[in-house]
């Protein structure tokens, strides 16, 4: 049996290994900007799902029912707490996409904003250690950091990239819409 020798100081074995080389880093520069355009693509059509579903939600919504909610802890005894967060669970129920469903609204400090119905005031789950924060009806929450949420207010939106806050990091895009009546309920 004769031996094969490679001799690698030879010119066309250099091309070679170079020419080798370059074909697997384009490879996998390709495949890495295909899963990227690949990612972004799906980020964003769950994005545009969110927000029509978030759209259409926001009319099954009364502004003058849901201004009647105590902002207080013991909001959550109050009928129209009920009757929205048995709205809100219908919405979360149908679509299973949604994680988390609620309804803030804007207080007078710039960047933060309440929360005026969450059917999971106390999130529990995960959490023996380090419970979250709650958030229960006129609990704060500063969005000072998510400007696609205070941009709601305005327009239709939702978050552009993952952000994280006081409730972990979330790999769901969270849509708001806004309720547009004159007192600026936000969903």
């Amino acid at each position: 049996m004769k031996k094969i020798h490679i001799n690698i100081n030879k010119f066309s074995t250099k091309v070679t290994f170079i020419l080798m080389l370059s074909l697997f880093f384009v490879m996998t520069l390709s495949n890495f900007l295909i899963y990227k355009f690949s990612l972004d693509s799906q980020f964003n059509q769950v994005r545009r799902e969110l927000m029509g579903i978030a759209h259409i939600s926001t009319l099954m919504f009364d502004a003058d029912l849901i201004s009647q909610v105590p902002l207080n802890k013991n909001g959550i005894n109050s009928p129209a707490f009920k009757i929205i967060t048995e709205e809100l669970n219908k919405i979360k129920e149908v679509n299973p996409i949604i994680e988390y469903i609620y309804i803030m609204g804007r207080t007078d400090q710039e960047g933060v904003l309440k929360f005026i119905v969450d059917p999971e005031p106390v999130v529990l789950k995960g959490r023996k250690k380090f419970p979250a924060p709650t958030s229960y009806p006129g609990d704060t929450y500063d969005a000072g950091n998510i400007p696609e949420m205070l941009k709601a207010f305005s327009e239709p939106s939702a978050d552009k990239k993952l952000t994280a806050d006081a409730w972990g990091f979330s790999f769901q895009v969270t849509p708001r819409l806004l309720i547009k009546t004159v007192k600026h309920w936000q969903f």
